[in-house]
Parts: structure tokens; sequence; C-alpha cells
């Protein structure tokens, strides 16, 4: 099935609770899509003002949106409304930057990148974010160092991937990461496995 609606690029799609889609785009808007058999545009999430180039299911059933305006914007939407929620900005996540990704590691918290590279040099942020308090718990600072990818994991450490290498880190350090193991290869994209 090809899914038409949106009238730029689409940046992410994502299966999201009750068999459906949802999709962003450079169009500025965000699509909720039945998943079967249908295929039908259930509803049109507007409220960005840039390209929304991110968006994740959060545990608690909203969706979280990140686009590239000026503010690099996060906005909350409730999935049974597919209404935006008024939250308070989050402010300190970083201008005129890019992320690459963002992930939740448990019930209150996501974290998520910022790469300005609009410095004289290259800088990356890691920030972990309270999700119920829409405050920023934690700042971690990457120089010269492009990162492209990451998950956490469950005993509290941080994968990244970067043009640096493969880096393992420990959230609970609440500064500057200290590099544990790093090689010397771009790596762009990995997954964790589960038994």
């Amino acid at each position: 099935a090809t899914l038409l609606g949106h009238t730029n690029k689409v940046c992410k799609a994502i299966l999201i609770s009750n068999s459906r889609i949802a999709s962003c785009s450079y169009d500025q808007t965000i699509k909720i899509w039945n998943s079967h058999p249908t295929y039908e545009c259930l509803s049109t999430l507007q409220g960005h003002k840039r390209e929304v180039t991110l968006i994740i299911e959060l545990t608690d059933g909203r969706l979280l949106s990140n686009s590239i305006d000026a503010n690099n914007t996060l906005l909350f939407w409730n999935l049974s409304s597919y209404k935006k929620e008024d939250t308070p900005s989050i402010i300190g996540l970083g201008i005129s930057g890019e992320r690459s990704n963002i992930v939740q590691i448990d019930n209150n918290r996501v974290i998520l990148d910022n790469t300005n590279h609009k410095c004289l040099y290259m800088k990356n942020e890691i920030y972990v974010v309270n999700i119920k308090t829409y405050q920023i718990e934690s700042t971690f600072l990457f120089d010269n160092e492009y990162i492209k990818t990451f998950c956490f994991l469950p005993n509290h450490k941080l994968i990244l991937g970067s043009t640096k290498g493969l880096i393992c880190e420990d959230e609970s350090s609440n500064s500057k990461f200290s590099k544990e193991k790093q090689n010397k290869q771009i790596v762009t994209n990995f997954s964790l496995i589960t038994n």
C-alpha cells in the first residue's frame, strides 16, 4: 500500500498503539494512519512551525515530536483526541541544531541529542529530559564528535555510535562522559538485541 497525504519529504514512520502508523514530514505535519486494511489517514496533527523530523510514542500513550525550528521545539500529543497538549516549553535543549534520535529510558525520562554544525567546531550535546516535569536532568557535551545513533542499556549505560567510533558511557556520572571503549570506525547505526 502507498500512503498518500504528505506534501514533502517523510522523515520517519513508526508503528504506534492500536495498529496505527504515525509519520512526520518536512511539510510541518504529523499524520496518523490506520495500518490495516484501509491505510486511511485518521488525523493530521498541526502545530510545528518547521519541518518535523522525529516522533516517538511514549509509554504513557502520548506522542512526542521534534521540529528543526530555531528552538528545536518538542511537542506532546494526545493520541486519543489527536490534540496538542498544553505543556511548558523545555528550555535549554540547544538551538539551530539537528537531532538524530529520541529514546525513552524509563517512564519519566527521554534521552535526545543536539548537534550544532554552525559552531567553529562541531558541538554535540546529549540531554536527559524528564517528560513529567519538563526539565533537563543532565547534559553531556562532546566536542568535535558527531553522534549518529545511540541506545540506553538497562544497566544505565549509554552506547553511542559516533564519527569517532563506538562509545560506552555511564549515565550516572552526570558530567562529561569518560570514554570506556572506542574504535576508529564511523558507527552510523546499531541495535540492542535481547534474549
